[in-house]
């Protein structure tokens, strides 16, 4: 355990707010502590001189390395029960540098007067210590009550985040009571402490008012089935650690529920947007937290997908099932790498191609890799055992000896197999090929972990198995980040809005095409008889609006499922074609090329097009499946990652879903070499072959 620094007395006293939102700083001190790690810890008691809710108070801590970067948190101190005057608390900021400004501040936010008291700052080892860590491995291991514990206590704080209207009316810290009662549990995961714990949790969220008798709601009484296909409560039936009074009130908060205004998430009804809405708080600037964050960063996730995840009842697990998997793993993770690692995981665990945690290519290698270091060759994944090099640097080809074409088995010490199957681990798609898509466009087989200063890759150029030795240089990393970043092997034949590509055909791009092409477009869409569209580049909202052209007035292509109001149930509509009167309308054939690449609203532009059944034929390969609008989930730590999910049911009108699975095409275009080399474009080969016909 690191020095105890007590603090001065003239720091403590009463303390009185002089405007609405107040600073107090009631500790500075510069340090010379020689360690790169460890946890700062500020411990008090808070002495309640007016009145006030469990929203108004937050401590915050900064420390300042030494290479002149910040880390900090901003923690809420919650009194629970409004009879207690006095409110013990331990606030904690783990660092993995040396440090060397600790600074405390007390926020009050319209709090008139308050006490302070008893305020010590240490640096401890804490949870960073590898003692804590083999103890807490064992308990996980042989103490069920504390897995289980905690696991019931985030299903019932969940239900009663969403589904009882007297947390937010009463302005309830919901976060702060969650952490208070999982530190309880951590502490003493008996039966007896983690009754008393969720007890506590449902006195504060249960209303007196609320009758006895309950039934089933009568929202989800009136939904079709399509509509409350997620809507699941059996677990109230199963938990562990509460009795039949605790079940009966649970029960009668959900069959009472009505639609009220709820401080953490807003319902696409009351905001008018496809998708909802969440409002919380990160707390924590770097991915270091405490443990006792992390396990609410675990409850925050797992709620919200368990009660506005459109596509809950697709996930291939139980959900409830995942909830109980990751809790010992997110305890466990100690370290930003590690927590950040058990947040993609747990994101991956949901199928969604939303749910790509960056489009920054060194950021999910981050992730993937322990110490990533670019290799600079790029690759496209030929099977499941091998991959072909499809660019790479000259200079490292002279090096090397490895060339485009050669197919590489073995990188590393790693199969390839097997470098695959876990790289995929964090993508989370819904098919194999989607999952390996990404690989691809985001360069993540060309990374390696860093500790060693050679490596080996095993590889076969023209039928002979080679292997090469290769010697870094750690002054050529930043010249290979810029080959992976600069160089784009992708080839498809056109990237404009449009082209004429015979006096019978019109090419489309339905990214590239803009608002200011629109004239040009129709004039030449008079002189030809068929158009190809292409989807593969995404789709922008500008062609959206233009392609109602391609399609019949009053035309039903597409069925929204929104989330309700009611936690878990959806809301059924239509998306119809209305073509305005000086729309242009094209009668002649329409090609729509797609590919694992075409995705969300491009998936939209295809559901629309597809509708014309009698003149579109699709081409190419079944799309990435991941359509709808999309919504996103604040978690606990770092903003580097973005944890998003499709908010937004999207279906064909009779109900033929296409999350995960896809759009499947009218004529199938296999990958072919030439298309794996970025030297021919296959899919709009084929679509000119057949406007010819």
């Amino acid at each position: 355990m690191g020095n105890i620094v007590s603090i001065s007395s003239d720091k403590e006293g009463e303390f009185n707010a002089s405007n609405i939102h107040t600073r107090v700083s009631i500790y500075k001190k510069i340090w010379d502590i020689k360690r790169n790690s460890g946890i700062v810890v500020l411990r008090g008691e808070l002495e309640k001189l007016s009145d006030l809710d469990s929203s108004q108070i937050y401590v915050f801590i900064k420390a300042k390395l030494k290479n002149r970067s910040a880390i900090s948190c901003y923690v809420p101190v919650c009194f629970i029960d409004e009879q207690v005057v006095t409110r013990k608390f331990k606030i904690s900021l783990p660092f993995e540098q040396e440090i060397d400004t600790v600074s405390c501040s007390l926020i009050l936010n319209r709090v008139k007067k308050i006490g302070i008291r008893k305020l010590t700052v240490a640096v401890e080892d804490g949870e960073l210590n590898s003692e804590w860590v083999h103890g807490m491995q064992k308990r996980i291991f042989l103490d069920q009550n504390l897995v289980q514990g905690l696991y019931s206590l985030g299903l019932v704080w969940g239900f009663l985040k969403y589904f009882s209207p007297k947390i937010s009316v009463k302005n309830n810290d919901w976060d702060a009571i969650a952490l208070e009662s999982i530190e309880s549990i951590l502490d003493n995961s008996s039966s007896k402490n983690i009754r008393k714990s969720i007890k506590s949790v449902i006195d504060l969220a249960y209303d007196n008012a609320i009758s006895s008798s309950h039934h089933e709601n009568f929202f989800v009484m009136g939904a079709k089935l399509s509509e409350r296909v997620n809507v699941n409560h059996r677990w109230i039936d199963s938990i562990q650690f509460i009795d039949s009074e605790l079940r009966s009130k649970l029960l009668e908060i959900e069959s009472k529920f009505r639609p009220f205004k709820n401080v953490y998430v807003e319902t696409p009804a009351q905001i008018k947007k496809p998708s909802p809405v969440f409002h919380e708080n990160t707390y924590y600037d770097s991915n270091l937290i405490d443990v006792r964050f992390r396990v609410l960063s675990l409850y925050r996730y797992w709620n919200i997908i368990f009660y506005y995840y459109p596509y809950k009842y697709m996930l291939p697990n139980s959900w409830e099932s995942v909830l109980n998997k990751h809790i010992g793993l997110f305890i466990l993770a100690n370290s930003s790498k590690n927590y950040r690692r058990q947040l993609a995981l747990l994101n991956a665990s949901i199928y969604d191609g939303h749910a790509l945690l960056s489009e920054n290519s060194l950021t999910l290698a981050g992730i993937c890799y322990s110490n990533p270091i670019p290799v600079p060759m790029k690759f496209k994944i030929v099977n499941d055992s091998s991959v072909v090099v499809t660019s790479i640097e000259k200079n490292f080809s002279q090096k090397t000896g490895i060339t485009n074409g050669a197919v590489v088995v073995d990188f590393d010490s790693e199969s390839i197999s097997n470098k695959i199957e876990r790289l995929e681990r964090y993508i989370g798609a819904g098919r194999k090929e989607i999952s390996r898509h990404i690989l691809e466009k985001f360069d993540l087989l060309s990374f390696r972990e860093g500790e060693k200063k050679n490596f080996v890759i095993t590889y076969y150029m023209n039928g002979i198995r080679k292997m090469i030795r290769v010697n870094w240089d750690y002054n050529e990393i930043p010249e290979h980040f810029r080959f992976l970043h600069d160089v784009n092997t992708d080839t498809k034949a056109l990237k404009k809005g449009f082209e004429l590509l015979t006096n019978k055909t019109l090419y489309l791009n339905s990214f590239y095409w803009k608002r200011s092409d629109r004239d040009t477009t129709i004039k030449l869409l008079n002189g030809v008889e068929n158009v190809i569209i292409d989807t593969r580049d995404y789709c922008n909202s500008d062609f959206l609006l233009f392609a109602r052209m391609f399609v019949p007035d009053s035309t039903t292509f597409v069925r929204f499922m929104t989330t309700h109001e009611y936690p878990g149930l959806l809301r059924e509509s239509f998306g119809t074609v209305f073509r305005r009167a000086d729309d242009h309308i094209f009668d002649g054939k329409i090609f729509v090329l797609i590919s694992e690449a075409t995705k969300s609203k491009a998936e939209y532009l295809t559901m629309m097009l597809k509708s014309n059944s009698e003149k579109t034929i699709l081409i190419g390969r079944t799309t990435s499946g991941s359509d709808g609008d999309i919504s996103s989930i604040p978690l606990i730590g770092n903003k580097d990652l973005k944890f998003y999910f499709s908010g937004l049911r999207v279906t064909f009108p009779n109900g033929i879903e296409s999350q995960s699975v896809g759009i499947v095409p009218d004529v199938f275009v296999e990958r072919s070499k030439g298309e794996i080399m970025d030297t021919s474009d296959d899919i709009l080969r084929k679509a000119t072959n057949y406007s010819r016909n």
